[in-house]
């Protein structure tokens, strides 16, 4: 599918009744990739700077975010509006910078999963004391060869304070949780092969 010139948006809207695992993959050509649904569509698409994804609730649908193989970086902010002016994830070249594809909103989905596959990746988690609190799962990817990559989390918070609790998991260090509690909104960032966590003010 090509959208051709100027700033398009593709949206993908479930089927009500069907419980669907939807993953858009992004691509190292900018505003291109792949949207898959097991069982019901293949669609691959150039031209497309913006992604939105509609599931239910009641189906139990899900929504993964994934990256390329090269070096990412992906800026996730938990409080955005979900448009095009104030998205809710954004997928950029670790190495220039580059934009490459943008998340506008999701809807009717428990859970927000990203994966960053290969190469060593950067997550950027933005939260603040507004709501609706949003849920993140993210996968770093598991890394690669004899020397390992190490992929990055970063939990940002602002003032007030809220109360954090950051866990791992005993037996597998690189995976565990960020829970950050504001009173007025509360998110909860899940992950795994995740080699480095920092949690700190904006």
């Amino acid at each position: 599918l090509d959208t051709g010139a100027g700033t398009d948006t593709l949206t993908y809207n479930g089927v009500l009744g069907l419980t669907e695992n939807i993953s858009v993959a992004g691509s190292a050509t900018a505003n291109s990739g792949k949207i898959t649904v097991p069982g019901v569509v293949t669609l691959s698409f150039t031209n497309s700077e913006h992604i939105v994804g509609n599931g239910n609730l009641s189906d139990s649908d899900t929504f993964t975010f994934v990256g390329t193989n090269d070096p990412d970086q992906f800026e996730i902010n938990l409080v955005a509006a979900g448009s095009a002016a104030d998205p809710v994830l954004k997928l950029l070249s670790a190495a220039s910078s580059a934009l490459l594809l943008t998340l506008d909103n999701y809807t009717g989905f428990s859970t927000l999963k990203a994966n960053g596959l290969d190469g060593t990746d950067i997550f950027n988690v933005y939260t603040a004391d507004i709501g609706p609190g949003r849920n993140l799962f993210l996968d770093g990817g598991l890394p690669s060869g004899k020397k390992k990559s190490t992929d990055k989390l970063n939990v940002f918070y602002t003032p007030p304070r809220p109360r954090i609790i950051h866990s791992t998991e005993t037996q597998d260090p690189d995976a565990g949780l960020v829970d950050l509690d504001y009173d007025t909104a509360s998110f909860l960032v899940q992950y795994d092969d995740m080699e480095l966590v920092v949690v700190s003010r904006l």
